[in-house]
């Protein structure tokens, strides 16, 4: 058992000394400034689409059917105020509202299986 804990901790000491070697070599170049926008844009878009679902469920509810433009627009400007300022200059609207169409095909179908999450009833789904 103690060889096992020796040969991790032998592979750990050398993950942390190539570790250590890149970030250092990344940070005679301006690679390290790259790879931490890479790293944020990652996270902005991960935070838009975690947050898209619950953003677009929220302006059915609010502004209801037939009035996509307007919502579209609600949504993004809701998904605006999520980020950062630094973080809103990546933002592409184009990414955004391809990202609201992909979102909107998911969940319709929830929505007519139950209605009460866009506080409708099965009667108003039927009705339109």
């Amino acid at each position: 058992m103690e060889l096992i804990y020796t040969i991790l901790g032998i592979i750990l000491l050398a993950i942390l000394v190539v570790g250590a070697f890149l970030l250092k070599r990344f940070a005679k170049t301006n690679a390290a400034a790259k790879l931490q926008e890479v790293f944020d844009y990652r996270a902005l878009s991960d935070l838009i689409f975690e947050a898209l679902p619950w953003l677009i469920t929220k302006a059915e509810q609010l502004l209801g059917g037939k009035t996509g433009a307007v919502k579209k627009a609600y949504v993004i400007q809701e998904a605006m105020k999520l980020l950062p300022d630094g973080l809103r200059a990546h933002l592409n609207i184009n990414e955004i509202e391809q990202a609201i169409e992909t979102v909107l095909v998911q969940l319709e179908p929830l929505w007519e299986k139950v209605p009460a999450l866009i506080g409708k009833t099965e009667t108003d789904m039927e009705n339109e």
